[in-house]
């Protein structure tokens, strides 16, 4: 999968705000079979739809990602160096 990560953690706000991908492909133009795929990790969002979809939901476009230090794991992410 391409990037699942982002897709489930977008998905899991959506569910938590009571959005459904209907309301965000209005909100934002995206396609709902585009934005069905990258929300299932299937296709990658384009910088711009991410952009779109942060602003639908009024959240900055840090909230979805976190850095990771190259060479470590996801869940390494969270341990002191």
């Amino acid at each position: 999968m391409v990037d699942e990560w982002l897709g489930k953690a977008i998905r899991k706000y959506l569910k938590e705000q009571r959005y459904t991908q209907i309301s965000i492909s209005k909100k934002t133009g995206i396609p709902p079979d585009k934005l069905s795929a990258s929300l299932n990790g299937k296709r990658r969002f384009t910088f711009d739809e991410y952009s779109l979809i942060c602003g639908a939901l009024g959240v900055n476009t840090d909230a979805f990602v976190h850095p990771r230090l190259p060479g470590r794991k996801e869940n390494d992410a969270n341990k002191k160096i």
